[in-house]
């Protein structure tokens, strides 16, 4: 839309400020990996999903019993279907049934 006004010579003193502020901060961003699961994170994740095993070894083994899946729904953002992705992978491994 920025790029749009611009061709249009629509932007007032602050607008044409903004563009290029805002294209500094989101190569900023990028270079930190902003909007990306950390390693941090990640070990989180997994530790959260042991410790829901462990916690609940009763509800996984009916679950495994009686055959029943577990869904998994996140957004499509991708730190979220990351993090989605390491807590199943590790409660998976925590109890494989």
């Amino acid at each position: 839309m920025w790029d749009k006004a611009q061709a249009e010579d629509q932007l007032t003193g602050k607008g044409e400020e903004f563009g290029p502020t805002v294209r500094a901060l989101t190569a900023a961003m990028q270079q930190v990996g902003y909007g990306n699961l950390s390693g941090r994170g990640r070990q989180e994740m997994r530790d959260t999903a042991t410790r829901t095993e462990q916690r609940l070894p009763t509800l996984f083994a009916r679950i495994a019993d009686e055959g029943e899946k577990i869904d998994v729904v996140s957004s499509e953002q991708g730190r979220a279907v990351d993090s989605a992705n390491e807590y199943t992978g590790a409660l998976a491994a925590a109890d494989p049934r």
